[in-house]
């Protein structure tokens, strides 16, 4: 049986992939499938993603036409075959030993739904900084889906990546939960969506498992105009659906929490977006300022006090003078 599959979505990688599959191939992957999904890269990452993958009989590459980063994964997914589903961005790298904390993991506790993984953030200086997120979620409410998710949304670092879980295969099928092709920052739109499905959580007992690298050349790991746009839309999409319906039935004010915590930060970031634009992005967070009262962390209720004070304008003001300060 397959224990455990890593999918890495590829898409212009080039310069990183070296670290990328030298660190994931030299740890023990017995009872492991690794899926390279090479998104039509165009700068050479398909040719070493076979020349690493060459020769090993767990190792698979998919080759297909650029349709973004949600359908690379969706494709992965597809084809995988193990017990457990996890996933690696070809620009990140994993910490030693870290498939064999995952598999013991698995081996612990095989009823779990979702394990939830520390990261740390590589900084272009190589300063790093460590990520607790929400991974050391206490035992006594791990199997109560209602405290699960009131700690989830209490949590300053919410659960924003797909490669900061680890997932049962069985329960992501069985509730159909797919990336949507074609959206980027798709995880924004995805974590929430597994998290408010999860039935059984656990946290991951080691202090390191992953390292997300800050960088320039990435839409998805820099602060870049593209990547803030990307996320604002995510957002703006969500935050729309759920305010035409109970879209997530009783899990709808944990999701509509979730989502206060990117308001915040989609909010803020708009500091660094063309002026030409803020008008129109302004409209739309005044008109989703209702998730403001689902926040649960101290950063959301901050917030929200100061909109009851000086009002949503100033105090977005504020936010993005402040974002702009701290970067």
């Amino acid at each position: 049986m397959v224990k455990l599959t890593i999918i890495i979505p590829v898409y212009n990688a080039k310069p990183y992939l070296e670290r990328c599959f030298s660190e994931l191939f030299s740890q023990n992957l017995e009872d492991s499938e690794i899926i390279v999904v090479d998104d039509g890269s165009t700068d050479g990452s398909g040719a070493i993603c076979d020349s690493f993958c060459q020769g090993r009989a767990n190792c698979f590459v998919i080759h297909k036409t650029n349709q973004g980063a949600a359908s690379a994964r969706n494709e992965g997914l597809r084809k995988s075959q193990g017990f457990f589903v996890t996933f690696l961005d070809s620009d990140d790298y994993l910490a030693k030993d870290g498939i064999s904390h995952l598999k013991k993991c698995i081996d612990l506790k095989p009823d779990v739904d979702v394990f939830l993984l520390p990261y740390s953030k590589i900084a272009p200086s190589g300063g790093v900084i460590y990520c607790e997120n929400a991974s050391k979620m206490p035992d006594s409410i791990q199997q109560n889906h209602e405290a699960a998710l009131d700690y989830l949304v209490h949590q300053k670092r919410m659960v924003v990546g797909a490669w900061s879980l680890l997932l049962k295969r069985s329960f992501l099928f069985e509730n159909s939960l797919f990336f949507v092709d074609g959206l980027l920052s798709e995880d924004v739109e995805w974590c929430p969506r597994v998290l408010a499905k999860a039935k059984v959580f656990s946290s991951f007992p080691w202090h390191d498992y992953y390292f997300y690298c800050i960088h320039d050349n990435s839409c998805s790991h820099s602060g870049s105009v593209a990547n803030i746009q990307a996320v604002q839309k995510t957002f703006f999409r969500l935050g729309n659906n759920c305010s035409n319906s109970e879209t997530f039935g009783p899990d709808q004010n944990f999701v509509n929490g979730y989502l206060c915590n990117f308001f915040i930060f989609s909010n803020g970031s708009s500091v660094f977006l063309p002026k030409i634009t803020l008008p129109g992005i302004n409209r739309n967070f005044y008109q989703l300022r209702w998730i403001l009262k689902y926040g649960r962390n101290s950063r959301c209720r901050f917030f929200r006090f100061l909109t009851c004070i000086l009002g949503f304008r100033l105090s977005s003001w504020l936010l993005r003078f402040y974002t702009k300060l701290k970067k």
